[in-house]
C-alpha cells in the first residue's frame, strides 16, 4: 500500500502498489499478465523495484556524549566503512546499570569483515573505544509475526554493540561512568526535544503514507522525508562487503522520499534531493511525534529511477535483537517501559491481562483502570469467568446478524489507525479529550463487562452526540481514504447504535429484528 504516483508526482490517493523488475507496454503483455487499473475501490500503481546499496561514506565529527546521530566505525573497515549510531538501546528484561548498547546496521558494524567481539569506535579508532560488537546480527529477509497481523518476511539490517560505560584499571571495573551517553539524538530538535517519545510500528499502517518523518545521520545531518510506501520490496547486495556479489529481492521495507520543501534550495546539505546519503546507514527514523519507526538501510544505486531511501521496520529489528528503546514516556511494544515482556520489565504472569476472543467486539482490551496515556486509553485488567462468558455471548449475538458482522469487520480494519490518530495527531487528540472521550469510553467498556446497567449519553454537560460529531469530523479530515470511506458508509449506523439505545441488549434486539439497511 502506498501513495499513487502519476507523471513522477505523488497524489493523495492510497493505492495498491505492484512492484516488478521491469515495466512493459500493454501491447507486449498477454491478457493473463495484465494488471487491472483498480481493485476493490483502490487504484493500482505499477513500480519498478529499486536496487539498493548500503551507505558508506566519511565524516570526522567528534562528540563528548555518545548518542544517536553520531559517526561510528570499526577498525577493520576504517577509513572507508563509516556509519551512524541510531540510538541507545537496552537488552530486554535487564535493569542493570551496565545494560547500555548502541543500535545500527549490520553492514556498518560488521563492515570490512569485522566480527562479533571486535570493537566499535567514535568517531575513529584513534579516539573513543565504545565496546564490542554483539553476536546475533541480521541482514536479509527475516521471518517475523507482527502483533495482530499475519506472519511474513521482513528485510532487516541491524546489529548492536555494547557500550562499556565503566572505566577499567588493571582488570578492575570502576563504578564511575567513563563514557558519557544520552538516550537522545543529537540535533534532532523535533517538537523542541531531542528525545524519542515512543516506538511505533507502521507495518501495514497506511495512515503514515504521505506523512513527514525525520532522521539525523552522520553525513547529511537532520533531514525531513515523506513516507511513500510501507511494504516495498528492495534489491539488496547478497554480501554487503562485496559489491560484485549480486542482488537478491527482500520484502517489506519502508520507502522514503526527501521533502524538497524542507530546505530553501530543495536539496539536503550535500546538495542532493535525498533523504539519506552514504554514511547515514543506521540512523533512526522518527515520525512527526518523535516515535521511532525504523532505521536507515541505504540509498538508491546512482542513476536509479526514484531517489528513494530504504528504511527497515523497527519492531522486527528490536524483537529479533532482543532489545528495547528508552523512551521519554511511551509504553508501546519494544519501548523500555513496555509491560508485555518486550521492555525492561519481565513479562506479565500467566493469565494476566484481558483475555479471549470476546474482546474483539470492540477491537481492543476491556478495562476500567487508567494509565499514563496521552490518549486517555485504558490498561487491560483480568476478566472474571462471568465477564468473559458475557462478552463471548455479546460478540456471538452481534456477529449473528449481517450488519453486525459488517460493522465488526470494518472496525477491525481501521481501529489501529484510529488509535494512532487519537494519540499522535493533535486536532484529533484535542477533540477526543475536550469532549470526554476517555470517560465515555470507560463507561461503554464497563457496560459491556456488566459493571454498569447502561451507558450515559451525557457526562459533565458534554453530550455523547457532540463527541461523535467532533470525532467524525476530525477522523474524516486526517484519516486515510479507507478510513474516510468506512466512516461515510457506517457512521450513521454507529451513531444509531450509541445514541438511540441505553443498553447493548436493546441494540442487539433491534439488529436481530430489523437487520439495518
Amino acid at each position: 500500500m502506498g501513495k499513487k504516483k502519476t507523471n513522477d508526482i505523488y497524489k493523495d490517493d492510497i493505492s495498491i502498489v505492484i512492484f516488478v523488475r521491469e515495466k512493459k507496454k500493454e501491447e507486449a503483455l498477454s491478457p493473463d499478465q495484465m494488471i487491472p487499473k483498480s481493485f476493490e475501490g483502490y487504484l493500482i500503481d505499477v513500480c519498478v523495484t529499486e536496487m539498493c546499496l548500503p551507505n558508506i561514506c566519511e565524516n570526522e565529527n567528534e562528540y563528548e556524549i555518545i548518542q544517536g546521530g553520531i559517526q561510528i566505525v570499526n577498525k577493520v573497515s576504517f577509513p572507508q566503512g563509516k556509519g551512524t549510531l541510531g540510538c541507545i538501546v537496552r537488552r530486554i528484561q535487564d535493569r542493570s546499570r551496565e545494560n547500555v548498547h548502541l543500535l545500527s546496521c549490520k553492514h556498518v558494524l560488521y563492515a570490512g569483515g569485522a566480527a562479533a567481539g571486535d570493537s566499535i569506535y567514535h568517531p575513529n579508532p584513534s579516539k573513543t573505544t565504545l565496546g564490542p560488537i554483539a553476536s546475533g546480527a541480521f541482514y536479509g529477509n527475516t521471518p517475523y509475526t507482527p502483533p495482530g497481523i499475519p506472519p511474513g518476511n521482513f528485510f532487516i539490517d541491524c546489529a548492536t554493540a555494547r557500550i562499556d560505560i565503566d572505566c577499567k584499571t588493571l582488570g578492575t571495573t570502576c563504578t564511575k561512568d567513563d563514557i558519557a551517553y544520552s538516550e537522545s539524538i543529537i540535533d534532532l530538535g523535533l517538537n523542541g526535544v531531542n528525545t524519542i517519545r515512543d516506538v511505533r510500528s507502521i507495518i501495514n499502517d497506511i495512515s503514515i503514507c504521505g506523512q513527514s518523518v525525520f532522521k539525523v545521520g552522520r553525513t547529511s545531518g537532520k533531514t525531513k522525508g515523506i513516507v511513500r510506501c510501507v511494504n516495498t520490496p528492495i534489491g539488496f547486495l547478497n554480501d554487503f562487503n562485496n559489491i560484485h556479489s549480486g542482488f537478491s529481492i527482500a520484502s517489506n521495507a519502508i520507502q522514503i522520499e526527501f521533502d524538497s520543501t524542507s530546505t530553501p534550495t530543495g536539496l539536503n546539505c550535500m546538495n542532493h534531493p535525498f533523504f539519506t546519503e552514504p554514511g547515514d546507514s543506521g540512523s533512526l527514523v522518527l515520525d512527526d511525534q518523535n516515535n521511532a519507526i525504523g532505521i536507515v538501510h541505504g540509498s538508491p544505486v546512482p542513476g536509479g529511477s526514484t531517489g528513494l531511501s530504504i528504511v527497515c521496520h523497527i519492531l522486527p529489528i528490536l524483537e529479533n535483537l532482543g532489545v528495547c528503546i528508552p523512551t521519554s514516556g511511551g509504553t508501546s511494544r519494544c519501548s523500555c517501559a513496555a509491560a508485555d515482556g518486550t521492555g525492561l520489565a519481565p513479562p506479565p504472569a500467566a493469565g494476566a491481562g484481558a483475555g479471549g476472543g470476546a474482546i474483539g467486539i470492540i477491537g481492543g482490551s476491556l478495562a476500567s483502570k487508567k494509565i499514563n496515556d496521552p490518549a486517555g486509553f485504558l490498561q487491560p485488567e483480568p476478566l472474571t469467568e462471568a465477564q468473559q462468558e458475557r462478552l463471548t455471548g455479546l460478540l456471538q449475538a452481534f456477529r449473528s446478524t449481517a450488519r453486525g458482522r459488517a460493522l465488526h469487520e470494518a472496525f477491525r480494519h481501521i481501529r489501529r489507525e484510529i488509535g494512532y490518530l487519537v494519540r499522535n495527531v493533535r486536532p484529533v487528540t484535542v477533540a477526543w479529550h475536550r469532549n470526554k472521550g476517555p470517560a465515555f469510553f470507560a463507561c461503554f467498556l464497563n457496560h459491556l463487562r456488566g459493571d454498569a446497567p447502561d451507558f450515559p449519553h451525557e457526562i459533565k454537560e458534554v453530550r455523547l452526540s457532540t463527541l461523535l460529531d467532533k470525532m467524525e469530523m476530525e477522523l474524516t479530515h486526517y484519516g486515510s481514504k479507507p478510513l474516510q470511506e468506512t466512516i461515510q458508509y457506517y457512521g450513521n449506523d454507529l451513531k444509531r447504535m450509541l445514541l438511540d439505545w441505553n443498553d447493548v441488549h436493546e441494540f442487539l434486539d433491534y439488529l436481530d429484528k430489523n437487520e439495518m439497511q
